[in-house]
């Protein structure tokens, strides 16, 4: 019991104790510093890659691709193996085994979702001078206020990174710290960029586009990398 409110403490309070006035910054003083993000992994779910000297993007990991991919995979076998087995196609009597049947819908819609979700552009391009996460770019708009992950680069004030306690759903699933990247814009304003568990990765590949960037990091957590 202790240890459950324990945990429930630390998922509420992340960063309690953090004092934003080291960076000497007036806009890291109006900037709020509690967790955005709202979906995320226990495991590195991107790696940030230089395409060419004027673009970075954070793209999945061969590791989050298999994993999204076991799903998917795993979750067609169990409807063709349904379709095959149950009478439907060929005519037979037998009693349709329907939970499988939604067992194995369930795992490929997951699967899916997750490829499509992982799989989405996250950019820093200076040849257009933008920001942006999710697979319209601003050269496909008309107005690019119209995306809501997207901003100038001239605009990128720092990058923050926060820490956050996730505590698992179930019984048997473990509890984890989370770590994010979000972009801090000179309004004070904060677009979240991606989150998962790897702090040290999550640290080194900030520092690297920070350096793109010519931008500071804020980092609110333990980790260095």
């Amino acid at each position: 019991m202790i240890e459950r409110i324990k945990e429930k403490f630390k998922e509420l309070n992340p960063v309690s104790a953090f004092d934003p006035s080291q960076f000497n910054d007036e806009i890291a003083m109006n900037t709020m510093w509690n967790a955005i993000s709202r979906n995320s992994s226990s495991f590195k779910s991107h790696t940030l890659d230089n395409e060419t000297p004027n673009r970075y993007e954070f793209k999945p990991t061969i590791f989050t691709k298999i994993f999204a991919a076991i799903f998917l995979v795993l979750g067609l076998g169990m409807v063709v193996w349904f379709l095959q087995n149950s009478g439907i196609i060929t005519g037979a009597e037998v009693e349709p085994e329907y939970m499988l049947l939604g067992i194995g819908s369930l795992f490929a819609i997951v699967g899916g979702v997750m490829l499509r979700t992982f799989s989405a552009p996250i950019v820093f391009d200076k040849s257009n001078g933008y920001y942006w996460a999710g697979r319209k770019s601003p050269e496909t708009v008309h107005n690019v206020a119209e995306l809501k992950h997207a901003a100038k680069l001239e605009d990128i004030h720092a990058l923050q990174i926060l820490r956050r306690w996730k505590q698992g759903s179930g019984k048997n699933s473990r509890s984890y710290y989370v770590y994010e990247l979000n972009l801090i814009l000179k309004d004070a304003s904060r677009l979240n960029v991606l989150a998962h568990g790897n702090g040290y990765a999550l640290v080194d590949d900030a520092r690297e586009l920070a350096k793109f960037l010519d931008i500071p990091v804020w980092n609110a957590t333990t980790v260095n990398a």
